[in-house]
């Protein structure tokens, strides 16, 4: 009996090879599409990255405007006043008639602000940089968001082909048993039933055919809409990254995972944000002024007029006292947000413990399923040929060569879903442990 290829041979057929490590590119044949190369095209389109990356450049723009706050402010003020002459009547030392109001006065100023001193300043400069770097992990964390989301739909599609792949097998083997039991009927050497069992096997692997095509498909819509393009004929899945011991996983993970650290950078930034409310709280601000200027003044009509430069300097210290008491709820309110942002903190640092064991176990699981499912299809598919030749001698009946295809079918499925699920729970350990590569 001719010897069915093998579940590798028929993945290696379909073009669902392995590749070395990192994210070398793809030749330029258009039918073959790496994972990193999926990832970098579903990173031109990828909405939640785009907002991450929006976050970002506002928090580089929040620091700029901190850098600000000591910057000095010049203003310029052009005025002019033009009033009734007055007439003095009888005034000691004035001649009769004179004005004792300017008609009119003009004057040119130019203020030049300085602050010196505001306590506050330094720790919002510090809340500032504090949102900078929390911004940039949540970026890292949503790029690892999208690989973790381009692995899992890209996964999902090699796993669907190859259950199309087994379940055309499965229908190939109950042709030939359709076959083999039809002419045993004919020529008198088995009966009716035997051929009606033979087609409702048939019938049940067209079943499967048509479910894991369906299947395909809706893999193929989800990986077309995330990625941006159809998935070609060849799409190309690098070797399965080593993983570390379980103790080891879990110390990294609270290191590694950037959403953990872009929440301990809020909580910081909470706290800056408490101590910058604290300083404006009888903490003195001082401000130099410059003043520089041209002033235009008349003292009566048709007097000369007084035209001279002015210029001076003055400095500001000012201590607040009580500023309506709304200091203080802002301080208390602040203080509260810092509070939520520590406890949220806390919660996040027990998941990630959480998720990194979580994703052991499925890893775990999965290794021992794929030797469980080897041992199977070996066993399967040496017990099918055995039944195959004692069914063509007459040694065994119809329902057992069914009896061994639907366990030669059991067994490639197993096998296949376990070797994808080990994939899977691979990357899905490497995010939760904030290690996927990017």
């Amino acid at each position: 009996m001719r010897r069915r290829p093998s579940l590798a041979a028929l993945i290696l057929g379909a073009g669902l090879a392995l590749c070395t490590p990192g994210r070398a590119r793809a030749e330029s044949h258009p039918q073959e599409l790496g994972l990193g190369e999926s990832y970098d095209l579903a990173l031109r389109t990828s909405e939640q990255v785009q907002v991450a990356a929006g976050q970002r450049d506002l928090a580089d723009t929040t620091y700029t405007q901190q850098l600000t706050l000591v910057a000095p402010t010049v203003a310029g003020t052009l005025s002019g006043r033009y009033q009734n002459n007055a007439k003095a009547q009888a005034v000691a030392g004035l001649p009769p008639g004179v004005g004792i109001q300017a008609p009119y006065q003009i004057s040119a100023l130019a203020t030049i602000t300085q602050p010196i001193f505001r306590r506050q300043i330094f720790d919002a400069r510090r809340q500032a940089a504090l949102g900078i770097d929390g911004a940039e992990q949540a970026l890292v964390r949503a790029k690892q968001q999208l690989m973790f989301d381009v692995a899992t739909i890209f996964i999902g599609v090699l796993e669907a082909r190859t259950q199309v792949i087994i379940a055309q097998g499965a229908v190939q083997r109950a042709e030939q048993q359709v076959t083999a039991a039809t002419d045993k009927q004919r020529a008198g050497a088995a009966l009716l039933t035997a051929v009606l069992l033979a087609q409702i096997e048939l019938n049940r692997a067209q079943v499967s055919v048509n479910t894991a095509e369906g299947a395909l498909k809706q893999q193929q819509s989800m990986f077309e809409r995330l990625i941006g393009v159809a998935p070609p004929s060849v799409l190309t899945l690098p070797p399965t990254p080593s993983q570390e011991a379980l103790t080891r996983a879990m110390e990294r993970a609270p290191n590694d995972r950037p959403d953990l650290r872009a929440l301990h950078f809020a909580t910081l930034q909470s706290r800056a944000v408490v101590s910058q409310l604290q300083s404006q709280i009888l903490w003195p601000t001082l401000d130099v002024t410059f003043t520089g200027g041209y002033i235009v003044t008349a003292l009566s009509s048709g007097s000369n007029d007084f035209r001279f430069p002015t210029y001076g300097v003055s400095g500001v210290l000012t201590i607040p006292l009580f500023q309506q008491g709304n200091e203080w709820v802002n301080v208390k309110l602040q203080k509260q947000r810092t509070y939520i942002a520590a406890y949220n903190e806390s919660l996040l640092r027990r998941q990630v413990g959480d998720d990194v064991r979580q994703a052991l176990a499925l890893l775990e699981t999965a290794n021992k399923a794929i030797e469980i499912a080897t041992a199977q299809q070996k066993t399967a598919q040496k017990n099918y040929e055995l039944v195959s030749l004692q069914y063509k001698v007459g040694k065994a009946l119809s329902l057992d060569v069914l009896t061994a295809q639907g366990a030669v079918f059991e067994a490639e499925t197993n096998r296949a879903q376990s070797q994808y699920q080990r994939e899977l729970a691979t990357y899905q350990l490497l995010f939760a442990e904030g290690k996927i590569k990017l």
